[in-house]
């Protein structure tokens, strides 16, 4: 997982060549689909497969469920390390608190609000409390703020 998009694919790769690159790995994801949008998220149809801790989202151009949709982020949501075979990039600079965060990347602000910062091109939201969970996203945000 990177902050520019999941493996050897970048953010608006096809979601059938994603999904075929992650199933043998990760197994068969749960989906969910719905037309989107809150803030972010622009209209079209939305489209998440989730992998355990791995949450993928895809969008497509318009609110048609059969529509082609087109890798647009990902979270993942972790307590400890990320489960193999998962992987983060290694310059995405998790295990911090927020305050580490805000001084390593001053310029990273803006969603202090969610306890969130920005550093690397990717959101980090690290735990409030020892053992707690971090949340890491990259791509386009579809979070309700």
């Amino acid at each position: 997982m990177s902050s520019k998009g999941v493996g050897p694919f970048k953010f608006g790769a096809p979601e059938k060549d994603v999904l075929g690159f992650l199933k043998p790995a990760l197994g068969t994801p749960e989906v969910q689909g719905q037309v989107g949008g809150c803030e972010g998220a622009g209209g079209g149809y939305q489209s998440y497969a989730m992998f355990g801790e791995l949450k993928i989202r895809f969008a497509a151009n318009d609110n048609k469920s059969t529509s082609p949709r087109t890798l647009q982020s990902w979270d993942i949501t972790f307590t400890g390390a990320p489960k193999a075979p998962l992987a983060l990039d290694k310059g995405i600079p998790v295990g911090k608190s927020l305050a580490q965060l805000k001084a390593l990347y001053p310029e990273g602000g803006g969603l202090e609000h969610m306890g969130a910062w920005s550093a690397e091109d990717v959101v980090l939201i690290p735990p409030t409390n020892v053992g707690g969970e971090t949340i890491v996203h990259a791509g386009d945000l579809d979070w309700c703020t």
